[in-house]
């Protein structure tokens, strides 16, 4: 065998390494890919779970939570800040989802969950003048502007529609 020869095998051997590295690296990203998804899912699960459990499992909370909604002077300055919290934890779950509904890491069944808690917070004067009053700090303003003007009956739904997202 001559040099040209084995310098042939040994080019034809490196193909093939590389052919299996990236089938390795391709099949790596894709396993990522779906534990990065599970991931966000189960984050989201567990807010939507810390939401409705405070109001569910803590009549005083759901107390002050209704006062609160209805009428946000009602409330002792303890009350107020517990209020305040709440929405806050609200809204920073549906900017979390926003941020991550625009690269198709929600499942449509939970982003619907999420807008329907955000979105139940509508109708909720004392609610919208909190979340008025974050409002610089809001990462994208789509959010606050659909909301103010009341064209979406939801309040997230200007974020992205659920048929664009995949349940991979």
């Amino acid at each position: 065998m001559n040099w040209e020869a084995i310098g042939a095998v040994g080019e034809i051997l490196g193909a093939i390494g590389v052919i299996v590295t990236l089938a390795y690296l391709a099949t790596q990203i894709k396993q990522n890919n779906r534990l990065l998804h599970n991931s966000i899912s189960r984050d989201v699960n567990q807010g939507l779970a810390l939401l409705n459990s405070r109001v569910a499992d803590d009549a005083e909370f759901a107390d002050l939570f209704i006062r609160g909604s209805e009428d946000i002077d009602s409330l002792t300055p303890t009350e107020r800040q517990r209020f305040f919290a709440h929405v806050m934890d609200t809204l920073n779950l549906a900017v979390y989802v926003h941020g991550v509904q625009r690269h198709q890491r929600v499942s449509p069944a939970r982003f619907d969950m999420v807008q329907m808690t955000a979105g139940s917070y509508q109708s909720y004067s004392s609610i919208r003048d909190i979340i008025d009053s974050v409002a610089e700090w809001l990462p994208d303003k789509t959010l606050l502007e659909e909301f103010r003007k009341g064209k979406r009956k939801l309040a997230i739904t200007a974020l992205a529609s659920p048929s664009q997202v995949t349940d991979a």
